[in-house]
């Protein structure tokens, strides 16, 4: 029997550019990137899929991979959790 095998393969285009906003740092990038002569026959390029910008400080701005956005979300989540724990102790103390 024949197997068609995909293999998943992550990578990445860092550019650093100037703009007014991460909107604008985003639009800027060229999207010019190339495989080598090797790499060529077998890879395929695909679109792009997801962005990370970073200041000059290396802190991170905006993530719009599927690993950030969970990580938005489990922020979001905790936020959560802890309203809700602040808003039971004060039933608790208000009522025992």
């Amino acid at each position: 029997m024949k197997y068609e095998v995909v293999n998943l393969l992550d990578a990445c285009v860092s550019r650093t550019v100037e703009a007014n906003s991460i909107e604008e740092a985003i639009d800027s990038i060229e999207y010019d990137t190339n495989l080598c002569h090797h790499c060529a026959g077998r890879v395929d390029l695909e679109d792009v899929g997801a962005f990370i910008v970073f200041d000059e400080d290396g802190n991170e701005l905006y993530n719009d991979t599927y690993t950030g956005m969970l990580n938005e979300k489990l922020e979001e989540a905790n936020k959560e959790i802890s309203s809700l724990k602040k808003f039971i102790k004060d039933l608790e103390d208000k009522y025992f």
